[in-house]
């Protein structure tokens, strides 16, 4: 059962109860009438008593005034004057005359200049990565060459040792010796260790990169 708790109206200071989660002022519709109607202090700008309607310290109609307040501005796209509300640009708004105008800019914002720029992520796989993925997951026999765990081909990732990026070209990435097949678990830590590589924690990269060689490349002295 929820607890309730004691509280003072603000109007004729008398406790009421009320529970926690409810924001309660008054003690009873009277007294809710009687603070909604009396004013919270005097408007900033005519002096008067009226109650304040909002955080700016003016009242309702000295607000709404406020706010049809125009200036002229230039639009950041066709560079004509316009006339914008000042509380649109105080919000940083009010930027184009038109609808047009901010489309028009949009379209141009393309690239490292998008709203959308994600880093330049390229997702292309290059020729033969087909043909290349498919023969490496016949060379792993169902197995990850990692931890040794047998999986279902679709629980199984083709992974490029070296990124697409640092290659030379289509041949070297997608090579068989620069591929190897991971379960989803040893994918993820993969991708994991090449954070901590540009990080700079070299031991547990370079620990993978000789489990990896010797998986690939058979027994040879891989100590440093």
């Amino acid at each position: 059962m929820r607890k309730k708790y004691s509280k003072l109206c603000i109007v004729c200071r008398a406790r009421f109860t009320t529970f926690p989660s409810v924001a309660k002022l008054y003690c009873s519709p009277t007294c809710a009438g009687q603070g909604r109607r009396q004013p919270r202090g005097d408007c900033s700008v005519c002096g008067t008593g009226l109650a304040l309607r909002n955080s700016t310290g003016k009242c309702k109609p000295c607000f709404n005034k406020s706010r049809a307040i125009e200036t002229l501005k230039d639009c950041e796209f066709c560079g004509i004057q316009f006339p914008v509300r000042q509380w649109r640009i105080n919000q940083g708004r009010g930027r184009f005359c038109s609808r047009e105008c901010t489309n028009q800019f949009l379209t141009t914002l393309t690239g490292e200049e998008s709203l959308r720029w994600a880093g330049g992520k390229d997702r292309r796989r290059g020729v033969g990565w087909k043909v290349s993925r498919e023969w490496a997951l016949v060379r792993a026999n169902q197995l990850c060459e990692q931890c040794g765990a047998k999986r279902r081909p679709g629980l199984l990732n083709v992974h490029h040792i070296k990124a697409y990026k640092d290659c030379v070209d289509d041949v070297e990435d997608n090579s068989p010796n620069n591929l190897i097949v991971l379960c989803r678990a040893c994918h993820a830590k993969e991708h994991l260790r090449t954070l901590q590589k540009r990080n700079g924690n070299w031991d547990e990269a370079l620990r993978f990169e000789h489990i990896i060689a010797a998986k690939r490349l058979g027994p040879m002295d891989l100590a440093l």
